[in-house]
């Protein structure tokens, strides 16, 4: 007897939030994805979990030399437990891109953390 799997879910589309967008509350848990030098790698990339239902936030620090552009989840976790779920989501997320194919790795080391609302412009 064989038994029937049931039809995968469609994914609704999550969102891209630009820099300074998303107001991160400093009590929970986010998962910081990656960062990069390039925006248009970080725009990919976050069109890609976008795709696959995930909110993220873009977040540019400015450098001396350069700016570094961060992927961040839009969404905050009160436990550590639930942001580790939500990243292990990810990660099998990023195991579905070309680079993951390439490297065998792709956002295998994001991570959970609290995140500190930017410091106002001077």
């Amino acid at each position: 007897m064989q038994t029937e799997q049931p039809a995968p879910q469609p994914v609704t589309p999550g969102k891209v939030f630009g820099p300074g967008t998303v107001e991160h509350d400093p009590k929970l848990w986010y998962i910081i994805i990656a960062s990069t030098p390039e925006p248009e790698v970080a725009k990919r990339n976050a069109a890609f979990l976008a795709s696959n239902g995930i909110d993220v936030s873009i977040e540019t620090r400015r450098g001396t030399h350069t700016s570094l552009y961060t992927l961040i989840s839009a969404n905050g976790f009160p436990t550590l437990v639930e942001a580790e779920a939500y990243k292990k989501r990810i990660v099998e997320i990023g195991h579905k891109t070309l680079d993951f194919q390439k490297t065998r790795r792709a956002w295998d080391d994001a991570y959970p953390n609290h995140v500190r609302p930017a410091a106002p412009a001077k």
